[in-house]
């Protein structure tokens, strides 16, 4: 997939598809699916991004759509074959796999589509259970296509499936044929968990390469947090400039338990730590990356970790930053995690801490950031191979299996936290041949399978995952209490795509305010569909669209099934954007009926020609489509509106005027929803009208039930007595509705499957 020689592309589309590249790369596949819808909309339909799209849409578990945008890669050019691996792909999570064998042999098997063949056949071939043929099969297409990054992630894919697949002894004779089954047998020497490493036993060795201000940060917190354990800081100077030179000597003269070794031409991370480690004479010794920042008690934690059990032959801590070891929280700013102060390594450290568990649970790898290690089991191993690797990269991962191999096992320490901000003494460029050199180097030596199922057993540490929830509940920002809600003040902005023509409004005309939210304006096809019934019905339709962007591009269709479009910032929710359009559109309060709906509802499943017809028949000053008795009775609002009279009076005008924007859906509700009945009371007609409302639906029994909402937990009996809409709640809390109400209505299970999953999509 490559677009940088599409200069026939629009400017702004190829702005769009750069960040969606960029953003599905890096695994932000809601960011590329928003860029990417923005492309797929201007200018003519293009294969690639179809392409794109179809697979941004897998990963995030939109199946339907991936296989609509598969489907229209192949009419645009029926010779895209990767359009056929999605559909694939689409069969096999739909467990279709007769259809998947089908299409499977429709996909060439030589030349450049050789290597997507033989993976979409052990996808099909983990699909029928094949587990250990599969996923040995998979690691070797890794290792002979590197950078083919789907077959990495088809293996994590079938390692992990495998993993939780339930045939657990099966699972187990699997790893432990790969030499990975930890022995979890009882330490052979007892120890005591607060135990204390003895005054002087632990050497730190650094490695450095300028980065001079990151050194200084790191030897600072080891300074502040000293521990008696350690016997000398030793820093190994890789032909760093100048700068960094004069530093050091400065540094080490003022310090006489540091010690200065020096490269005269750069040797690269492995020769250098092993130059430090032969300056080295303490019984335990830690590898530190001079970008770190320390925490209170760092040190002995680490040692700990070690001494819980005879076998642990190096220790690592959890961090920010350090792959499989990585605890974060999305509530705290990323500048904060990259530009750490110590305060805050001190209060992660002591959340870590507090909430650890000290079950320093054994791992495959480690990340060599900051390791501790036992000089006899290093030595017994025969060290890190700076022969191999001797700029780093796969060289600790190596020496990991080479213990493993002893019966001597990495261990993580579940309670001690270091801070790593990877400011890099080395271009990125330069590190991915790195590890792409050392993956290759650690494949021949140990196996691709054996080396690719230790990543996915560390990447299944429940530890770190527990840890990890905790953190970010711990650092998440609380919401604000509801009865102290303020609120939004700011204005939101707004589009008009098609403005309202004149003379649409009359006093013989019904109008709907209709509100979708539709972040990057997309809106699934029962959408379309219901707006479409509403003008049949002899609605005039204002469709307001609730985006993030106001100046994105949306699809033409949208203007076709709307008298007028606007487009308006996602501010609030659906009473704060009809009472926007009431203040935009003032002439409306001169209609013969006024209706209020938004997209919350899939349908309709019924003609809505005949619930217009009662609605203007019984002529009621309010209506709405359902009642609701959850926290007190009242119309939901989803569907509702005034007539006649009441349009003209002051109270209801006066009500709308002062509706405001809020951010929590529970005070809307009980601000706007519910004291819809008794407004009634205040205006000129104070008839009401519930189309199908408990009473019709349940008789005398209605009084009888608990409260509950039937448009949510009754559907099924409003439809079948002609409610024509069903809540697309209902649909994505469960998989089985959607069945349901295909069974009861006829419709197209694919259609509703793509309304929920582009609900889901929008809510992201």
């Amino acid at each position: 997939m490559d677009f940088n020689d599409s200069t026939d592309l629009p400017h702004h589309k190829k702005i769009h598809v750069s960040q969606a590249m960029s953003a599905f790369f890096e695994g932000r596949m809601i960011d590329a699916y928003r860029d990417l819808i923005q492309a797929h909309r201007i200018g003519s339909q293009d294969a690639q991004i179809l392409y794109l799209l179809s697979e941004t849409c897998i990963r995030l578990g939109a199946i339907d759509h991936a296989e609509l945008y598969a489907d229209a890669i192949l009419r645009l050019d029926p010779t895209f074959k990767a359009a056929l691996a999605v559909q694939i792909e689409v069969s096999i999570r739909q467990n279709d796999l007769t259809r998947a064998r089908a299409l499977l042999a429709q996909y060439p098997a030589d030349g450049e589509h050789a290597p997507m063949q033989a993976m979409l056949q052990q996808r099909v071939a983990f699909a029928e259970g094949n587990y250990e043929v599969s996923v040995v099969e998979t690691a070797l297409l890794v290792e002979t296509n590197p950078k083919m990054i789907i077959a990495r992630e088809l293996f994590s894919q079938h390692f992990g499936r495998f993993m939780q697949s339930g045939d657990t002894s099966r699972y187990h004779e699997f790893v432990n044929a790969l030499g990975l089954q930890v022995d979890l047998s009882s330490p052979d020497e007892p120890w005591l968990p607060w135990s204390e490493p003895e005054s002087g036993s632990i050497d730190i060795v650094i490695p450095v390469h300028n980065a001079v201000r990151d050194l200084a940060d790191c030897l600072a917190s080891i300074r502040r947090w000293h521990d008696p354990a350690l016997r000398k800081i030793i820093l190994v100077d890789d032909a760093s400039d100048r700068v960094t030179k004069s530093w050091l000597d400065r540094y080490v003269a003022k310090h006489a338990d540091v010690v200065l070794v020096r490269n005269t031409v750069n040797l690269g991370f492995t020769r250098s730590v092993t130059a430090g480690i032969a300056e080295s004479e303490a019984p335990f010794f830690i590898l530190l990356n001079s970008d770190t920042i320390v925490s209170p008690g760092w040190m002995t934690g680490l040692w700990r970790g070690l001494a819980a059990d005879g076998r642990h032959a190096m220790a690592g801590p959890l961090s920010n930053k350090a792959y499989y070891q990585t605890i974060s929280s999305r509530a705290l700013p990323q500048e904060g995690l990259e530009k750490e102060t110590s305060r805050m390594t001190e209060k992660r450290a002591g959340y870590v801490r507090a909430n650890g568990l000290a079950t320093y649970p054994k791992l495959p790898f480690l990340s060599g950031f900051c390791l501790m290690l036992r000089r006899d089991h290093y030595e017994a191993a025969g060290g890190l191979d700076a022969t191999t690797y001797p700029r780093g990269y796969w060289e600790v991962q190596d020496l990991a299996l080479r213990l493993i191999d002893l019966g001597l096992y990495p261990c993580l320490v579940d309670d001690v936290y270091v801070h790593h901000s990877q400011s890099g003494s080395i271009e990125s460029e330069h590190r991915d041949k790195l590890v792409s050199d050392g993956f290759l180097q650690i494949c021949a030596r140990h196996g691709a399978v054996r080396v690719l199922a230790a990543e996915e057993i560390c990447r299944a540490q429940p530890e770190v995952q527990r840890q990890t929830d905790g953190f970010a509940q711990f650092f998440r920002t609380p919401p604000p209490r509801p009865e102290v809600a303020e609120p939004l003040r700011d204005a939101p902005s707004r589009r008009w795509e098609v403005p309202l023509p004149p003379r649409t409004v009359t006093p013989a005309s019904d109008i709907c305010l209709f509100v979708a939210h539709a972040p990057y304006g997309q809106l699934p096809e029962f959408t379309a569909q219901y707006l479409r019934e509403l003008r049949q019905s002899g609605l005039k339709v204002v469709l307001c669209l609730a985006v993030d962007n106001v100046d994105i591009a949306i699809c033409d269709g949208w203007a076709r099934v709307a008298d007028a479009v606007v487009l308006r910032q996602n501010l609030g929710f659906d009473f704060g954007a009809w009472a926007d359009l009431l203040r935009r559109l003032p002439e409306v309060w001169t209609a013969k009926r006024l209706i209020f709906a938004n997209d919350s509802v899939v349908g309709p499943f019924h003609p809505l020609s005949g619930m217009v017809e009662r609605l203007r028949s019984t002529d009621a000053g309010f209506f709405a489509l359902t009642d609701c008795t959850i926290h007190k009775y009242h119309a939901q609002s989803y569907f509702f509106g005034w007539s006649g009279r009441n349009l003209a009076s002051a109270a209801l005008r006066s009500f709308w005027a002062s509706v405001e924007n809020f951010p929590d859906k529970d005070l809307i509700i009980q601000k706007y929803e519910i004291p819809l009945f008794a407004l009634c009371d205040a205006l000129p007609d104070p008839s009401h009208q519930i189309l199908f409302g408990m009473h019709d639906i349940f008789g005398r029994s209605a009084d009888m039930l608990p409260p509950f909402s039937p448009a949510h937990h009754a559907w099924l009996a409003l439809l079948k007595n002609g409610n024509p809409f069903v809540k697309t709640a209902v649909l994505r809390d469960s998989a089985a509705a959607i069945d349901s109400l295909a069974d009861a209505t006829g419709a197209d299970r694919a259609m509703l499957r793509r309304h929920v999953e582009q609900s889901n999509l929008n809510r992201m």
